[in-house]
């Protein structure tokens, strides 16, 4: 290889042909460089014509472009836009500020036509009879025509793409251009619904193969399939802003259009189902057989439609074959799509999900084992409960992987309505009294939420005397949980009237525990119950703390009564004073002695009903201990 020598450093007695040679080289290697200098501009350079030629492009004027036609793939703004991608952003304020300037001229056309005929009322007033009616004709019309004719013009002017046909005439490698976000002119035009400019480039990719129809509409499907930075083809953009016209024109220009997922697992389908366009959705399952409607968290588009309560596409996902075996389909979290429905009490949709499938009450999630009636039950959609019993009650019987029924799911919901339905309804008599894994019926599910004990104590058919696997009833229950309510210990003395007594299966030959069921069911933490446990009364530490400090209140408020009481019963009537003929301490002392006894009374009551409290919690106690150490002392 050759290599240039700087003509400084060359020696003087080197042979001329040898100068001649390097001269040759020389003009050669600076040629070369002018060419790559011209042929790679700097960015800074095509960035600043891009300035100058930006509002040509804006304007859609080809003619300032005339001289760079040679690198129209060149002249890009920072964020890699080309001029194609300017004037297709911008086509929508353009056609707004022509539109706007037509209506301006309409009007004034108008206005001007109205007072000529206006003056021409003045011309006698037996004409105004036929001249005003014509008068408000004429106006109607023009205003119609004027409507019409301007739509007419912001018509041709929406579909005139000589500006893009010149472009692409020049530089077709344009159309291929992305910026820096990954996006082709395609996909914003797709954005903005310029249908014109995709049917124009559509044509532009299968016209560029001749007369061969596959290969253009390969082409074509190319273009289509051109993804961004995020994943999204052209279609997932007028999918999400609802081009419906533009979806169309993907649909039935473009056969086996690419459905595939975006970064963020979004399928065109789900998106459409999910943001709730069953005009795009409709066109989607018309043109192609077998979508792909796959979406986030493991879910799909029948799970989105679900979601948003939305009877329209659903119905549309139903109607189509390969849609309809999402019904069975589960997400990550192993729900299918009536899991959903029957969980968010959407009962439309849950009757629409059951006409099509009604197996779909029976099948669990993945994920616990629960049915679409156990969702329903727990959270308190009763409506929703009628109607899967109505379809399918055979499903009353089912239960989760704890062996949670029906009735076990209503108590935990801890809504008196759902506990009256499951109780009162005949369906559910056999599951009252039925236990979970632990041994517990519903009834000591009732106990562990505190709520509605009365609804199972008044119920015949409830076992009140029933036992877990920890041999722990009703009320042992009751009086083993910490921080006893008053009501829990009103039903706990109901119950006793009903024959039940706490204790009776507790062991002769030592301590207890409870198990961790029973820890389960109560919330409390495991601890033993001896002999002498159940001899010392279960009080809270921070009652017998409240009664101490009140105690000693009520020493010294007492003390200052009596201190009073005595001061007014030693004082002479009259005062110490001779002065006046009136004996103003008499009527103090007898409001002291007064206030003094009120004063008394009153802390008198409260204590009473400090200590009444105290004595019902002690009297409970009390008769648990009895009942509960009888068989040490057998």
């Amino acid at each position: 290889m050759m290599e240039a020598v700087e003509p400084e450093n060359r020696p003087e007695t080197e042979h001329v042909g040898a100068g001649m040679e390097e001269n040759r080289v020389t003009s050669d290697s600076s040629s070369s460089d002018e060419v790559i200098s011209d042929s790679s501009s700097s960015n800074e350079d095509h960035t600043a014509i891009m300035d100058t030629l930006y509002w040509a492009a804006v304007e859609g004027n080809f003619d300032a472009f005339k001289d760079y036609v040679h690198c129209l793939d060149r002249l890009v703004t920072p964020t890699k836009n080309t001029i194609l991608h300017v004037y297709i952003t911008t086509r929508d304020l353009r056609r707004r500020k022509k539109k706007t300037d037509r209506w301006r001229l309409l009007r004034k056309i108008i206005l001007s036509r109205l007072i000529n005929r206006l003056l021409e009322l003045t011309i006698g007033f037996c004409a105004m009879a036929i001249i005003l009616p014509m008068t408000c004709i004429g106006v109607c019309i023009m205003l119609c025509f004027g409507k019409r004719d301007g739509r007419n013009r912001a018509t041709v002017s929406r579909q005139s793409t000589d500006f893009l046909e010149s472009v692409l005439e020049n530089c077709p490698d344009l159309i291929w251009k992305t910026n820096i976000k990954g996006e082709t002119p395609l996909h914003i035009a797709a954005r903005h619904g310029h249908n014109v400019i995709i049917l124009a480039m559509i044509d532009r990719c299968m016209k560029a193969h001749g007369d061969d129809l596959e290969k253009g509409v390969g082409a074509a499907r190319e273009l289509l399939a051109v993804a961004n930075v995020n994943k999204d083809t052209a279609l997932h953009e007028a999918v999400k802003y609802n081009q419906l016209n533009v979806v169309l024109t993907f649909t039935m220009k473009i056969f086996n259009l690419p459905y595939s997922a975006n970064k963020a697992g979004e399928t065109p389908l789900y998106l459409a189902a999910e943001r709730g366009f069953d005009g795009v959705v409709k066109a989607i399952l018309g043109s192609c057989p077998s979508p792909a409607s796959s979406g986030p968290n493991g879910r799909t588009a029948l799970h989105a439609a679900v979601l948003r309560n939305d009877r329209v596409i659903t119905s549309l996902l139903l109607e189509h074959e390969e849609q309809k075996r999402a019904l069975t389909k589960a997400d990550d979290q192993g729900w299918i799509p009536l899991h959903y429905a029957a969980y968010y009490g959407y009962l439309p949709i849950v009757k629409q999900l059951l006409e099509a499938n009604d197996y779909l009450a029976y099948i669990p999630t993945t994920t616990g084992q629960k049915i679409a009636l156990h969702l329903a039950a727990v959270n308190r959609k009763i409506e929703v409960m009628k109607e899967l019993l109505g379809q399918c009650p055979g499903c009353c019987e089912m239960v989760d992987e704890r062996g949670w029924n029906v009735v076990h799911f209503a108590a935990a919901s801890k809504k008196k309505k759902t506990v009256e339905f499951v109780l009162h309804n005949p369906l559910f008599r056999n599951l009252v009294n039925e236990k979970n894994n632990e041994g517990n019926p519903p009834l000591h599910q009732l106990v562990a939420s505190g709520s509605y004990l009365k609804l199972a104590i008044d119920d015949p058919q409830v076992d009140l005397q029933a036992f877990n696997k920890s041999n722990l009833s009703f009320l042992d229950i009751i009086f083993d949980r910490e921080g006893v309510k008053l009501d829990e210990r009103k039903f706990a003395r109901q119950l006793k009237y009903y024959g039940v007594s706490p204790g009776q299966r507790m062991r002769t030959d030592g301590p207890q525990r409870r198990s961790d069921s029973f820890e389960k069911v109560t919330g409390n933490r495991s601890n033993r119950v001896t002999d002498s446990d159940a001899r010392t009364p279960n009080v809270d530490k921070t009652e017998q703390e409240h009664i101490k400090e009140a105690r000693q209140a009520y020493m010294v408020v007492a003390t200052l009564i009596a201190a009073v009481a005595f001061a007014a019963g030693f004082t002479m009537p009259g005062g110490y004073r001779q002065d006046g003929t009136y004996a103003v301490l008499v009527q103090f002392s007898s409001l002291a002695i007064a206030v003094s006894v009120l004063g008394c009374y009153c802390f008198y009551c409260f204590g009473i009903q400090q200590v009444t409290k105290l004595m019902e919690k002690k009297a409970d106690f009390v008769e648990y201990e009895t009942s509960a150490s009888l068989p040490f002392s057998i």
